[in-house]
């Protein structure tokens, strides 16, 4: 088990994958940007990214509006 947080909110996780933790954590995709450490990850590369202890996830989630 390792410790990362996702917007500044600590969370223990199992998997390491990325996508196995936005499902497990049962966080809808649709619609959603990752940076890992300020760095942005494309959708495209989630199921092929690992996480490492302590790493900083930012999640922000398009929204419609005018």
């Amino acid at each position: 088990m390792m410790q990362i947080k996702i917007n500044n909110n600590p969370v223990q996780i199992d998997n390491p994958n990325l996508l196995s933790v936005l499902e497990a954590l049962q966080i809808p995709t649709q619609g959603l940007a990752i940076a890992i450490n300020q760095a942005v990850i494309p959708g495209s590369q989630w199921p092929a990214t690992s996480l490492s202890e302590s790493d900083e996830l930012t999640l922000i989630r398009a929204t419609r509006g005018g």
